[in-house]
């Protein structure tokens, strides 16, 4: 615990990165670079639409998690940076 009450929470977003990371660069791996917008059919979402998705929901947790550890120390609410 680091006096919050909420645990060592650093690790658990290490690893979320990390594991985006990974996931980003496998998905990538040996695509043309042409195809990163394309639509495989209509009305679908590309690939880079897709990593656009799944990067802005880790920014968007890792805020969230963050704003409410301040919370709780700071005893107000605090708003998250482009939020």
């Amino acid at each position: 615990m680091d006096g919050d009450g909420a645990g060592d929470w650093r690790p658990m977003v290490r690893d979320l990165i990390h594991r985006t990371e990974r996931e980003l660069l496998t998905v990538l791996d040996g695509l043309a670079p042409e195809l990163i917008d394309e639509l495989p059919e209509p009305g679908t979402n590309s690939v880079g639409r897709l990593l656009w998705h799944l990067t802005r929901s880790d920014d968007r947790n890792v805020s969230e998690l963050l704003s409410g550890l301040l919370e709780r120390r700071h005893g107000r609410a605090v708003r998250p940076a482009g939020g």
